[in-house]
C-alpha cells in the first residue's frame, strides 16, 4: 500500500531542551497516512536518523513513483512500516501491540529544581560540567530518595569527566546514557569496570553496532529509538540481540509526536518490555497530532489514537 497523505509538520518545544550538545527547540517530522494507519519520520541532524531532506526525498518518492525507502533512510522506513502496521491492525479491529495494557514510563526532565516528580523514574540531560551534574542529581534524591534517576551525556563527555563522575556520583544514578562518543566502546568498558551502569544510545543504530558493544561488554543496557532504527522489524533484532546478552532495553522517543511515541509504546507492550521507556515526552511539545493518555495502550484498533494532521 502507498501513501495517501504526506504532512510535514514543524513543531516547537514550549521551552528549548538544554543537552550537552547544544539546545533543542524544534521538531521537524514527517507524517505519513496509509488507511486508517499512521506513521511518522522524526529524524534530528546530529543526533539520529537521516538528514531531513533525504528523508522528505525518500517519502516523496514513494508517493510519487511507488519506490521504496531503503536502509539509507530509517526514519522514512519506519513511518511507512508504522502506518502499514497501523493499518493492519486497524482493519483486523485489534491494537497494534495485539493486547491493550500499560507501560512504564520514564519522565524527561529539563531542570533539576523541579518540585520532586510523581512518576518513579526520571531523566536528567548533562549540563556538561559532571561536578554540577553530581550535586542535581544528588539534590534530587535529597528531596525524593526512592527515584530511579538515569542521566544523559549524548556523547559529550571526556574519559576524565566520566571517571570523575563515577567517583562523585556512580552509585546515585541507575545509569548514564551514552557518557562518551559513540566509538569509545572499549573506554566505555573501562567505566563499566570502575563501577559506572552505562546504556548505550547513539552507539548502536546497527546490529554490528551492538555486536561490537556486546563483545566488549561495553554496556548494561542499551536505549533503543524505533524512529531511528527503521521501524518494527529491526528493532525488535535489535530488542532479541540485547535480551540474549543479559542487556536491559529501553525504548525511547525521537521527540516525535504522539504517533512516534505510541509505535514505540505498543512495541514495548508487545515484546514485554519493562522499562521504565522514554517515551514520555508530549508535555515538550507546544502542539500535538492527538491525545493520549501516556503509558495506557487502550483496547481500540491499530494505533489507539484519533490523528488531527
Amino acid at each position: 500500500m502507498s501513501i495517501e497523505r504526506l504532512i510535514h509538520r514543524r513543531i516547537r518545544l514550549r521551552r528549548p531542551l538544554l543537552t550537552a550538545r547544544g539546545a533543542i527547540a524544534e521538531r521537524s517530522v514527517w507524517l505519513v497516512q496509509i488507511g486508517r494507519g499512521w506513521g511518522e519520520a522524526a529524524p534530528l541532524p546530529g543526533f539520529g536518523g537521516e538528514p531531513p531532506e533525504r528523508c522528505a526525498w525518500a517519502l516523496e518518492r514513494l508517493q510519487r513513483l511507488g519506490i521504496e525507502p531503503d536502509a539509507e533512510t530509517p526514519c522514512a522506513r519506519a513511518a511507512v512500516d508504522g502506518a502499514r502496521r497501523a493499518e493492519a491492525a486497524a482493519r483486523s479491529g485489534r491494537p497494534l501491540a495485539g493486547r491493550s495494557g500499560t507501560v512504564a514510563l520514564c519522565r524527561l526532565l529539563d531542570d533539576d529544581g523541579e518540585a520532586p516528580p510523581t512518576a518513579p523514574c526520571v531523566k536528567l540531560k548533562s549540563c556538561g560540567d559532571v561536578r554540577r551534574d553530581a550535586e542535581r542529581v544528588r539534590r534530587l534524591l535529597a528531596r525524593a530518595p526512592q527515584l530511579r534517576v538515569r542521566l544523559d551525556a549524548n556523547g559529550a563527555w571526556s574519559v576524565a569527566d566520566a571517571h570523575l563522575f563515577t567517583k562523585l556520583a556512580a552509585s546515585a544514578v541507575e545509569f548514564v546514557e551514552q557518557p562518551l562518543p559513540d566509538q569509545a566502546l572499549e573506554a566505555c568498558a573501562a567505566l563499566r569496570r570502575a563501577g559506572l551502569r552505562i546504556a548505550l544510545d547513539e552507539s548502536v543504530r546497527s546490529a554490528a553496532d551492538l555486536a561490537r558493544a556486546i563483545a566488549l561488554r561495553a554496556a548494561d543496557a542499551v536505549v533503543l529509538k524505533p524512529n531511528w532504527l527503521g521501524g518494527w522489524e529491526p528493532t525488535e533484532r535489535l530488542v532479541a540481540m540485547a535480551q540474549l546478552s543479559g542487556l536491559a532495553v529501553i525504548l525511547s522517543s525521537a521527540l516525535g509526536t504522539v504517533i512516534e511515541r505510541l509505535h514505540a509504546a505498543h512495541m514495548a507492550l508487545a515484546w514485554n518490555l519493562p522499562g521504565p521507556h522514554g517515551l514520555a515526552t508530549g508535555e515538550w511539545l507546544v502542539e500535538d497530532v492527538g491525545s493520549w493518555n501516556e503509558g495506557v495502550i487502550p483496547d481500540a484498533p491499530g494505533l489507539g489514537v484519533e490523528v488531527q494532521p
